[in-house]
């Protein structure tokens, strides 16, 4: 990202009806994620079967393992307040 640094790039689909809780209130939720880790977080608009939607995140290693760690505690969370 910065000099110096290795980038390192993930991408991952999450079904369209769980982006909510990727993102929160206001873009409360993925900015936290952003500044937590330290890490790119872009979640798509669209994707090209209309039920998913892609996250790509970038950064370095150690910026990307942690927010996908944190995204996959958001989505654990959300679908256990769901039950």
């Amino acid at each position: 990202m910065n000099g110096g640094t290795i980038d390192y790039e993930f991408s991952f689909r999450v079904k369209f009806s769980a982006v909510g809780p990727i993102i929160g209130r206001q873009g409360r939720v993925i900015n936290e994620i952003r500044m937590i880790s330290g890490c790119k977080v872009d979640v798509a608009n669209i994707s090209e079967d209309g039920a998913t939607r892609n996250v790509t995140l970038s950064g370095t290693q150690s910026a990307v393992e942690k927010a996908r760690l944190l995204i996959q505690r958001k989505m654990t969370e959300a679908l256990t307040n769901q039950q």
